[in-house]
């Protein structure tokens, strides 16, 4: 078939009716299609599909059909406009197979890039699309806003504004304040002021906290007059970060500050007023005056209009925000808790965009690190320490004294600090003594071993220490009516980390890794100094008693050098014991029954054979991964369970961590560094062995090693073969073989998830893809298209609150918005790019494809995507 038609837009006028509208010209997939609605006085609106529309048609030849979800009203026009990405997505490969449907598409897809040049009706157009005045939920930079006499009309002056990444110019408009009905004024997702009346909606610049105001029709400050003149003489007003994204509008959804003025009696509140009381920060709800008890606690009262808890104060109803030890932290997502990994990779991205604002959280981040107790250390409230197999949260500031906490419960005094008993420690649990008391679940050490009793009443245990070389069939071991499974060979307990909470940020949640969490602290930390050039923080004092510096060096050991995988050779005539893990003919196996080796080391590869040697027995486990560190800290789950796993994209972040403070330390002259520098190549040797050479994909983990086990999911399969590229890991003895490994976790993206530019966002990462694609790879136009997908699920007009958008979707769009407008990154990635692509060469002379799609040549190799002749 062939693009029988020049047209590539469609208008409709509305008749009361929802459609269906059929339209003739071909379009590839619904992505393709913009849908603009403008009401009788000339404001637009682009829709949502499935939000408020649904589109069939996308690859056939016939046209396809629009329904709206709300009827067209009289007056009201449809307007339909093809726009397909200016880019070049088919990969022909040689001596591959010829298709002639795959060829003929395109054919098309270049004809429609001709045709939206022209304008779509056959005339000679512009040479870029007409988007709308008003576009996303982004405020124009610099819009001119005023109230005429009287203040019943607000003006929007004439001019040219950015937004969204294009320069859009505005007529101007007027836009009338009803007197009857009713109108809700709220913000959007970016802090702007929204004007809804009806399916109408109008975006008015301020940059303001994130809440929805309830329907104004009362009078005085709760005018829209009011609402706006507030904003602008509001005392800390938030100041906007001109450009194609507004940084702080969007990032502020996440933002715990990080000073809040207390609780005042008697104080004249405004929406979205943050006040601090007893430990908590709390958020007005209504526009008020305070009266004379402060909030406290817990919001328990249910408001239906507000949708939200509330605590009455006088005129004020305040909502809980977040506990006070976690100002300048960041929520994970906006009406979340925190989770500290999300917050430290997505602002990794963003490091030197607002230093302050990076300095606040790592402030923050330092205090919820959980360290060993020590005496005479001053601690603030929040603090985390580790004393007697628990942890143990500071309630009142103060130094410690000489003895550590030793029992649960709040009000623990230690010297002139208060601590409250939060649980176990994992991975930290107490001796084995006899006559103790004993209930199921349990967990102790004996014989160097971790046991679990498993017994029907809580009762004394026997004098005799389990011992899995006297139980070696079953790894049980019974005395005086206690049952004890052997869980593992027993290791030190966690250091050195953090906990997630929950939305109540006095509830915590285990943290997803150890490995990660660490990694992306310590190597956002290093970027924040070196964007600022400010080394002081490293040698300042934090909440853990010890510089910034030595918390670093900490997080990095226990995390990850203490964590790297070790093995222990198989040798013959051995005694072994049940869960003992050995190393033989390139695999590991475990032990599943105790006793002694044979002469010849196990071998094979199948999953769940049993494998005998002498009087033991063993089962496969996996390849040997060496280098590689664990998930977590020795083995050991937040849950106290036993997970051995190495994941590909916490190596990757880890190689990037751990690369970023061995620069400090070789600049420091540390004299550590030699021992640090040791685990580096190792590490990425580990990485490479992720790689699949038979099949050219990446594993994602080290449970999963069976190449046909790769899926073709989002995430991970597709997800964690970007990572060595994302983190710039070298997986090879030479730039040129690392280079076509990366490449090859990027065509398996490609071949997997077509057009996933243009999918649905759904699982994390979720623009990640879109980042490396402008970072690393050149391809501005699939990561802009891949950020303006997320902007129509995530930040659609009309909507509050953000919902399912997290702190790393916000980073990454302002991030690669910013390197869209920035040329300078691509000098630096272009050889990437171009080794990344296996250029031909014919003689002396290279051929590539450049950024823009066109083929060139050059007699020699090329510096830049850009260098040579276009052919």
């Amino acid at each position: 078939m062939t693009v029988s038609s020049t047209a590539c837009t469609a208008t409709f006028t509305g008749k009361g009716t929802a459609g269906p509208f059929s339209f003739g010209f071909r379009f590839l997939t619904n992505s393709d299609i913009t849908v603009t609605k403008t009401n009788s006085q000339g404001a637009s609106l682009v829709l949502i599909e499935d939000a408020n529309y649904t589109l069939t048609g996308a690859a056939g030849y016939a046209g396809g059909t629009i329904t709206l979800k709300s009827p067209l009203a009289v007056g009201e026009t449809l307007q339909l406009v093809r726009t397909v990405s200016e880019l070049q997505p088919i990969d022909l490969r040689n001596q591959g197979g010829y298709f002639p449907e795959i060829v003929e598409t395109a054919l098309d897809r270049l004809t429609m890039v001709v045709q939206q040049r022209g304008g779509g009706n056959g005339g000679s157009g512009s040479d870029s699309v007409v988007y709308p005045d008003v576009f996303y939920p982004y405020v124009l930079s610099g819009m001119a806003l005023n109230w005429t006499a009287g203040g019943t009309e607000l003006t929007i002056g004439a001019g040219r504004y950015y937004s969204d990444g294009r320069l859009i110019e505005f007529t101007g408009a007027i836009i009338a304040i009803q007197s009857a009905g009713y109108m809700d004024i709220y913000l959007d997702s970016a802090g702007g002021v929204v004007i809804e009346s009806g399916d109408n909606y109008w975006k008015l610049a301020g940059y303001v906290d994130k809440l929805k105001i309830a329907r104004i029709i009362n009078s005085g400050v709760n005018t829209i007059q009011g609402v706006l003149d507030w904003r602008v003489t509001s005392p800390t007003p938030k100041q906007p970060v001109q450009g194609a994204f507004n940084a702080d509008s969007v990032m502020q959804t996440f933002d715990i500050p990080a000073t809040i003025a207390p609780w005042t009696a008697n104080e004249t509140i405004f929406y979205g007023n943050l006040r601090e009381n007893n430990g908590r920060i709390y958020q007005a709800f209504t526009y008020g005056v305070t009266g004379d008890s402060a909030p406290t606690g817990m919001p328990t009262f249910w408001d239906a209009g507000l949708g939200v808890f509330v605590i009455n104060d006088g005129g004020v109803k305040w909502a809980y925000f977040a506990d006070s030890p976690y100002k300048g932290a960041f929520r994970y997502g906006q009406n979340n808790g925190v989770l500290w990994y999300f917050v430290f990779s997505g602002l990794l991205s963003i490091a030197d965009y607002n230093p302050s604002r990076i300095k606040a959280l790592l402030n923050c981040a330092t205090k919820h690190i959980v360290v060993p107790w020590l005496s005479g250390v001053a601690v603030v409230v929040g603090s985390k320490r580790i004393a007697n197999h628990g942890v143990y949260e500071c309630t009142t500031a103060g130094t410690t004294g000489v003895t550590a906490p030793n029992w649960t419960g709040t009000g623990i005094s230690d010297g002139t600090a208060v601590w409250k008993y939060l649980f176990k420690n994992p991975g930290d649990y107490p001796n084995f003594t006899g006559g103790e008391m004993i209930a199921s679940g349990d967990l102790r050490v004996a014989n160097g071993d971790i046991w679990k009793a498993t017994t029907a009443v809580t009762r004394a245990c026997g004098s005799t220490l389990p011992n899995r070389s006297t139980n070696a069939t079953s790894g049980t071991f019974t005395d005086s009516g206690i049952t004890w499974t052997w869980l593992r060979a027993n290791a030190a307990g966690w250091k050195y980390y953090w906990y997630d909470t929950h939305a109540d940020m006095s509830q915590y949640r285990n943290p997803d890794s150890n490995d990660s969490y660490a990694a992306m602290f310590v190597a956002l930390a290093c970027a924040y100094v070196n964007n600022t050039m400010d080394f002081a923080w490293f040698d300042a004092t934090n909440a853990a008693g010890e510089t910034n510096y030595a918390t670093m060096k900490n997080l990095m050991y226990y995390n990850v050098l203490t964590q790297v995988k070790g093995y222990t050779p198989w040798t013959a005539t051995a005694a072994v014991k049940v869960g003992d893990e050995y190393t033989a003919n390139g695999n590991t196996y475990r032990c599943i029954l105790s006793g002694t080796t044979g002469a010849a080391a196990p071998s094979g590869t199948i999953y769940g054979a049993i494998i005998v040697d002498g009087s033991a027995q063993w089962m496969y486990v996996n390849p040997t991964y060496t280098g590689l560190t664990k998930t977590f800290q020795n083995d050991f789950t937040g849950d106290h369970a036993i997970w051995g796993t190495s994941y590909l994209m916490d190596n990757c972040e880890v190689y990037a961590g751990l690369r970023a403070l061995l620069a400090e330390m070789t600049a420091r002259g540390d004299a550590d560094t030699a021992y640090y520098t040791a685990f580096l190549a190792p590490l990425a040797v580990g990485i490479g062995l992720f790689y699949q050479t038979s099949s050219k994909e990446w594993n994602w983990s080290t449970t999963n090693l069976i190449p046909d086990e790769i899926g073709s999911e989002w995430y991970p399969s597709c997800m964690a073969g970007l990572f060595p590229e994302l983190y710039q890991v070298p997986v090879g003895t030479t730039p040129e073989i690392y280079r076509v490994k990366w490449n090859h976790g990027w065509e398996k993206l490609d071949r997997d998830q077509p057009s996933w530019w243009g999918r649905n966002i759904d699982a994390f990462p979720t623009l990640m893809p879109a980042y490396l694609a402008v970072r690393y790879r050149g391809e501005v136009g699939k990561a802009l298209e891949a950020v303006e997908k997320a902007k129509r699920l995530h930040l659609r007009q009309g909507f509050s609150p953000l919902g399912t958008m997290f702190i790393v979707d916000a980073a990454f769009m302002i991030a690669i918005q910013r390197l869209a407008t920035n040329s300078a990154y691509a000098t630096e990635q272009a050889p990437a790019i171009l080794e990344a692509q296996q250029m031909l060469k014919l003689g002396s002379y290279y051929l590539w494809i450049d950024s823009s799609g066109n083929l060139r040549k050059k007699n020699g190799k090329p510096s830049g995507l850009t260098d040579g002749t276009i052919i």
